[in-house]
Order: structure tokens, then sequence, then C-alpha cells
């Protein structure tokens, strides 16, 4: 990793993932003949692959001469970065967030509960909670590592880039009703303090007692579910994937029975 936190070799399978493969394609002549090339100044753009299967890496640096590429690589360092970060482990069953057994002091045989947090049922979080959970988890990760370069142009275009996917993650994030992405440095502070001392989950909100959307799966649903014969909600479950898949239909959303518990 370099200093700025991105990757410094790229293998051709990678460039192809930043770009199409015809595209790097294209560029893989001139690797070869830097390749070729012996001396001391050239060969440091160049590295035998550490894993298995060999091959060659090249280094960021040798595409100086394409500032977009580079943006390009930025970019799709950051994307994959998110999607790592914000992707959520499916839970375990009956499990909840609780305060972690460095919260004992003195002789207490036992841990302090954490203040103002609420024991939460990871299996019954509503799809807002975990937006909202998974927006702050965002935020916090990528404002740890945010930092501009003026002087580069592809680093201040990658920032940018990234400083369009903060705002629509600040507003899911402020969790308001006014859609509004004014979050004091207070906030921050404490959702940090809650990552860092009861988890990922202790982020999602508590729910609020006005009344949640109606999502527009529902009324598809109850097509198989308000029937005489009264089935169980696992049996239209069934009913309505063998209609989507007998009538073709590819774009029919299917919720999941977490979904349709809650």
């Amino acid at each position: 990793m370099s200093d700025t936190g991105y990757i410094k070799y790229y293998s051709h399978k990678e460039l192809a993932a930043v770009k199409s493969i015809f595209w790097v394609a294209s560029i893989k002549g001139s690797i070869l003949k830097l390749h070729k090339i012996e001396n001391q100044e050239n060969s440091i753009f160049l590295r035998k692959r550490k894993t298995r299967g060999g091959g060659q890496e090249v280094h960021y640096d040798f595409f100086a001469s394409m500032p977009e590429f580079q943006a390009d690589i930025k970019k799709h360092y950051l994307h994959q970065k998110m999607v790592e970060e914000t992707k959520l482990p499916i839970p375990l069953p009956k499990s909840t967030v609780t305060a972690p057994s460095h919260c004992v002091t003195g002789n207490d045989s036992k841990p302090k509960p954490a203040r103002d947090i609420v024991k939460i049922d990871v299996t019954s979080l509503k799809d807002r909670q975990r937006d909202v959970m998974a927006a702050r988890l965002f935020l916090l990760n990528e404002f740890k590592n945010y930092e501009c370069d003026p002087v580069n142009p592809a680093n201040l275009y990658a920032q940018q880039e990234l400083a369009k996917s903060l705002c629509s993650n600040l507003i899911i994030a402020n969790d308001r009703s006014s859609n509004t992405c004014r979050i004091s440095v207070r906030t921050f502070i404490n959702w940090r303090s809650l990552w860092l001392n009861h988890g990922k989950y202790a982020l999602a909100p508590k729910l609020s007692r006005k009344k949640e959307p109606i999502p527009e799966w529902f009324f598809g649903y109850l097509k198989f579910y308000a029937r005489p014969a009264k089935p169980k909600m696992a049996e239209a479950l069934r009913s309505m994937e063998r209609f989507a898949k007998k009538q073709n239909l590819t774009d029919m959303f299917i919720p999941t029975y977490e979904q349709v518990r809650n």
C-alpha cells in the first residue's frame, strides 16, 4: 500500500477491473516492452508477482502520463473499499449488541451496560436501520482516510467524485425527515465512540414512533398470503417465488422471510 492508502502495484487482472479488458490489452504491449529494458531507471515500474501463478505487476507511477486512468484507479479503489467496509454479514440468530467485556471497572464481576445503548436484536433490524448503520460506518471509515493533494489533479478529481458519495451518505446517516446533510462534529465523535466500544450494530438508530412506510412489495405478497386457506408466511413466499418463475417475472422483487416477519 502507498502512503495515500492506494495499492502501488497492479496485475493485468486488477487493471482490467478498472477499465475494459480490451483497453488493458492495448497497453500490455507497452508493459512488455518496458520489461525488456534493463536499465535501473525503468525497472522500478515492474516486479514479479508474489502470489501463485507468477507474472508481472505494474507500478502505479507507470501511468503518470495518463492522469485520467490514474483517477479511475483511485475511484475504483475507493468504491471497492466502500463496498467491503459497508458489507453487512449475515447475523447469527438471537445475537444482540451488548457492552464489551473491557467495560468492567473496579471489582465488578459483571460488565456494566453501556449508557444510552439499547440491546439490538440484529435479526429484527428494519431496512432503514440497516441503511443508516451502513451509511454511518462508511462515513467513519472514509473521513478517517480522507485527504486531498491539490498539487496532483488526479487526486483532486478522485476526491471530488468521492465527495458526491459522501454527500448522499451524509443524508442517509443523518436520518432526518428534512434530508439535510448538516451533521455536527459532536455527532461524529459519538458515532465513533459507539463503533469502537460496541461494534457497528450500535450505529443503528432506534425505531421512531412514527409509522413506518409500507414497502412496495407488501401488496404483491399480500395476494399470496391473504387467502381463505390461511397459508403460513413461508408457504406464501414459496407461492410468490413459483409464480414469478412461471411468469418469467425476473424484475419482480421477492422479499426475504425476515422482511415479511418484521
